[in-house]
């Protein structure tokens, strides 16, 4: 569940660990001569799921709308609800600039999801991913929040929990009427010397409508490739991959990482 996911319990990944699982058995029971149940998807949608199932819904715009395109990419290392907060946190410190030690507090106002990743003191580097101020702190003093702004070092540090405990976090039921069309934060950073800054972000940059670069992807996945993989290897896996059309096999991948691990 997802309280569980807040409070640093990886449960929250099983429901997605179980329907890849799912999706590769599939056509493995069709292949062994498995049939489907007569209106399974009818039933699930109008019974389990949901209490509804408007099949014409399935072809709308069939052919010219690529749902895989209306995706998001997560350039940071923590939930996807806190993005849009972290980006008018982000316009916010722009503005000011301020030292870390200069924050009176952060407020942030949010729609209901968002708003419950508001734990000040995640117990551990998984709940931190959730948590909507360690997120803050990682901005401030960082720069940034990738996989680096979540380890146990980072989760301990002192200046990162003082900063945590002055970042509040509040539901805006006006913000969370427009969810799912948008999906809004607004942000206020508090200066010990009066001044502040309010900025608001209505959805988070990422998405199919708000673009990252590619750059800015191809800099998370060297980010990432570079724990595990020299220099030399990253680049290889990522030439590899701009041609994997063109593979025999999904072996070439694993033998270019297995000649460049780091471990």
């Amino acid at each position: 569940s997802y309280t569980n996911a807040v409070a640093g319990a990886t449960v929250l990944n099983v429901a997605g660990g179980m329907s890849g699982f799912v999706g590769a058995l599939a056509p493995e029971l069709a292949l062994a001569g498995f049939v489907a149940q007569e209106q399974a998807i009818e039933e699930a949608f109008s019974q389990l799921v949901g209490d509804g199932y408007n099949a014409q819904g399935m072809t709308d715009e069939l052919g010219q709308r690529w749902e895989i395109h209306r995706n998001y990419f997560r350039v940071r290392a923590c939930c996807n609800p806190i993005y849009a907060s972290l980006d008018a946190l982000e316009e916010a410190l722009a503005e000011l600039q301020p030292e870390a030690d200069a924050i009176e507090r952060i407020d942030v106002e949010t729609y209901r999801f968002a708003a419950n990743m508001k734990n000040q003191e995640p117990p551990n580097t998984f709940a931190a991913r959730y948590s909507l101020p360690h997120a803050a702190a990682a901005t401030v003093l960082r720069g940034d929040v990738g996989h680096g702004s979540f380890t146990d070092a980072v989760l301990h540090d002192p200046r990162v929990v003082a900063l945590r405990r002055r970042v509040h976090v509040r539901e805006d039921v006006q913000l969370s009427a427009n969810v799912p069309q948008i999906k809004p934060a607004r942000v206020t950073l508090r200066l010990k010397d009066g001044r502040q800054c309010t900025r608001t972000c209505e959805s988070a940059r990422g998405d199919f409508q708000r673009p990252y670069s590619e750059a800015d992807i191809r800099g998370k996945f060297h980010d990432l490739v570079g724990l595990v993989l020299t220099a030399e290897g990253g680049q290889a896996v990522e030439a590899a991959v701009h041609r994997a059309e063109h593979w025999p096999s999904v072996q070439i991948l694993i033998d270019l990482m297995r000649q460049h691990s780091r471990v």
